[in-house]
């Protein structure tokens, strides 16, 4: 309720009826709900191929991209920012996230280990199946001594089958190949291994390489991964002052700042905000 002492859970003023007739869906009438407090949810987007990254620069606040080589990482991100530049935002209005391992123990020995049994359990089998279902690719339909189809699209997981595409110029990698890495780095393409203090190390040479912004989190083991990395990485990147004690306030101000609680004004849906 809004006013509990007036018993008043809306201000009549206030409420105002909606009527919207788009090509996806229709509405018609009263929202029965109060608003969140971030009012628009915060926009994330998945995926880097060419829609994708048109379609970021234009509405999300989030994006998550595949990890895997550095350079290649890079080149998505800057691909991303200049979208937004194009869209009249601040290219760095967007939060970049790249999907990462945090594979960690208290010693570095240990972290290793954990990361061999890991390899031992994963098969170029197991790897086709994940990449088929991520991307809706069967790898073990090609030959495997050579590389894919420069042309190969699909509708689903574009991002993941783009990061293993070459061109007629410069060949991407084997499908043999391709299954190897995958067994090995996952859907999301990179795994950091170590201590605390290593695996700290090796995220934030990433960042400064490629301008991502953060990570998403890929587990190993549930439970077992996230609790790791909240109990012995945690620590290592509040002490280099690299994450908050306690964020607080929406989503969207702990992804881009305190004081970030409604869509920032360069973006196109900040002009739909009603004011009365």
């Amino acid at each position: 309720m809004r006013d509990a002492a007036r018993r008043v859970f809306a201000e009549p003023d206030g409420v105002r009826s909606i009527t919207h007739e788009g090509p996806y869906f229709r509405s018609h009438g009263l929202l029965n709900v109060p608003p969140s407090p971030q009012r628009t949810p915060l926009l994330v987007q998945a995926g880097s191929s060419g829609r994708g990254l048109a379609f970021a620069g234009r509405n999300a606040e989030a994006v998550f991209v595949a990890g895997g080589d550095p350079a290649v990482v890079a080149q998505r991100v800057a691909g991303i920012r200049t979208a937004a530049r194009e869209a009249g935002r601040d290219p760095n209005g967007i939060t970049v996230l790249a999907g990462v391992m945090l594979l960690t123990a208290p010693t570095a020995q240990e972290a290793h280990a954990r990361h061999a049994r890991m390899l031992e359990r994963s098969t170029l089998e197991g790897a086709a199946a994940v990449f088929a279902g991520n991307t809706g690719v069967d790898l073990l339909r090609f030959p495997l001594d050579r590389p894919l189809p420069t042309d190969l699209t699909t509708e689903l997981g574009l991002s993941n089958l783009q990061r293993y595409l070459g061109t007629p110029e410069a060949p991407g990698p084997t499908v043999a190949e391709i299954l190897e890495d995958f067994r090995v780095t996952g859907i999301n393409g990179s795994v950091f291994v170590g201590d605390p203090e290593q695996v700290v190390d090796q995220a934030v040479a990433f960042a400064e390489a490629t301008d991502v912004d953060g990570f998403l989190l890929q587990p190993n083991l549930v439970p077992g991964t996230f609790e790791d990395v909240a109990e012995l990485v945690l620590p290592v990147l509040r002490e280099r002052g690299l994450a908050r004690h306690s964020p607080r306030g929406t989503l969207r101000e702990k992804l881009q700042g305190p004081g970030r609680r409604w869509l920032a004004e360069d973006h196109h849906g900040a002009a739909r905000r009603w004011t009365p």
